[in-house]
């Protein structure tokens, strides 16, 4: 199948929708403001690609001083090193004889880490590591929060005693993962994010009581890193929507600010009191919840698999082919619906910039 593109140069309302447009000034300056973050606590930044799965602003944020990427999926990790980057933490399990068969790969072509929260798993890795005469560097993934992956603090030394005597993999520190929770409103430490951290500060104690020595404590995420980041012994964060924010964490990070949108058109008016735009399911996201519609004169009451349907307030006038633009809720899942962002600037469009890492589930 042919895709037909539009030329760079086009104005933004010109161009076919739905489409997925990002803002590149605010997507950029929001690069900048984790990176300053980092540079002034001296903490690295490693941002997890899981958002915008694309090689292109990958580089964008190495170039702002990212120590390299975070993926979520073996098949993420491949689209970044095929697309020239060359340091990635799998922040994420990696199981079964053909995924570590490819993170091998991987390893022989890149600075690759895994997390790693079984013993069988480990001597899979270390094994296939010998085979093919690679290095695979190993975090031991804490349980933090979520009771998802990942050992409990006490059971964190003895994983990590059993990595570090494997050949051809390399016991380099903890990552945990808090997940997200909300900030308070007066700032402080939400209770939640101090126990997380906690259980994680107690697996770093006890491995180094075991006499190991721990390089990385790689944690946080958009809503949790100003507090993770001040813990002295987490060195890595590894935020990943502060880089085009969504409808859930749109109030909770105001330094952030929303630089991706769907945009949509009217395709049908109703009395003036209900429109129809082309955007649904099959071009944005509902699993956070129904998006937000940056026109405040309209209500978005549901979508169906092509249509979105919204009343009309104020006795706003719309007419056939009015742009709408929708704020998801949840950015990483309406990105893994689309091939390409198109990059605005000014209300020109600067760049199309392939979603490269798109549907790599495996």
């Amino acid at each position: 199948m042919i895709t037909i593109l539009p030329t760079l140069g086009t104005k933004a309302s010109d161009l076919d929708t739905p489409c997925l447009v990002v803002d590149l000034e605010l997507a950029e300056k929001n690069i900048r403001t984790l990176q300053s973050f980092g540079n002034k606590k001296n903490i690295k930044v490693r941002p997890h690609v899981k958002t915008h799965k694309s090689n292109y602003w990958a580089k964008k944020q190495i170039q702002q001083g990212a120590v390299g990427v975070c993926a979520a999926k073996i098949s993420e990790a491949e689209s970044m090193v095929y697309g020239g980057i060359e340091n990635i933490l799998i922040a994420n399990e990696v199981v079964g004889t053909n995924k570590i068969r490819r993170l091998v790969s991987l390893a022989k072509q890149a600075k690759i880490s895994v997390a790693v929260d079984n013993h069988i798993n480990a001597k899979e890795l270390s094994n296939a590591a010998k085979a093919s005469e690679a290095e695979i560097q190993i975090l031991v993934d804490v349980n933090t929060r979520l009771n998802r992956c990942g050992v409990e603090p006490s059971e964190a030394p003895d994983l990590a005693l059993f990595v570090n005597q494997l050949p051809n993999i390399h016991f380099k520190g903890l990552m945990g993962y808090e997940g997200h929770i909300p900030p308070k409103n007066d700032g402080s430490e939400p209770e939640e994010l101090t126990k997380a951290l906690d259980k994680l500060e107690m697996a770093y104690k006890a491995v180094l009581n075991c006499g190991l020595k721990i390089d990385i404590v790689s944690a946080a995420g958009t809503s949790t890193y100003k507090h993770t980041g001040t813990r002295k012994f987490v060195n890595e964060i590894q935020c990943g929507t502060y880089i085009f924010m969504d409808g859930a964490y749109m109030e909770e990070s105001p330094e952030f600010k929303p630089s991706l949108r769907v945009i949509s058109q009217v395709m049908s008016c109703r009395n003036n009191t209900r429109i129809i735009s082309d955007a649904g399911l099959k071009s944005i996201s509902v699993d956070s919840g129904m998006p937000l519609p940056i026109e405040k004169n309209v209500h978005l009451e549901k979508l169906s698999e092509e249509h979105a349907t919204m009343s009309v307030k104020n006795n706003a006038m719309f007419e056939l082919g009015s742009r709408i633009s929708l704020l998801p809720m949840h950015g990483d899942t309406t990105i893994n619906i689309h091939d390409y962002y198109f990059g605005i600037r000014n209300g020109i469009l600067e760049s199309i910039i392939p979603i490269s890492a798109r549907g790599k589930f495996t």
